[in-house]
């Protein structure tokens, strides 16, 4: 986990965590947030947590899983991981 703090206050933080797929024993880094608060989005701070998580991948020699839970701002979200971690896979899921 990494976490960005400006003037004493956390404004951008991941948290991952090494587990496995729940259908097979692959390894992989999964992320159990990705938080950058809304003042700081233009800052630079989401790229560099998404450059600690590639990096935490290389040394491990395991994938990392970033996820986008479904919000306003999902579109928003999947463009700009899309630009920052390539290759990119994808998921789709349906919230009621």
């Amino acid at each position: 986990s990494i976490v960005i703090k400006d003037g004493g206050k956390i404004v951008a933080s991941i948290g991952l965590r090494e587990t496995t797929w729940d259908y097979n024993d692959e390894r992989i880094l999964l992320d159990r947030w990705f938080y950058v608060h809304k003042d700081h989005r233009k800052s630079g701070h989401a790229r560099a947590l998404l450059w600690f998580a590639k990096e935490a991948s290389k040394m491990k020699g395991i994938p990392v899983v970033v996820s986008v839970g479904t919000t306003k701002d999902t579109l928003r979200k999947l463009r700009f991981f899309r630009k920052y971690m390539t290759p990119f896979g994808g998921s789709f899921i349906y919230g009621v």
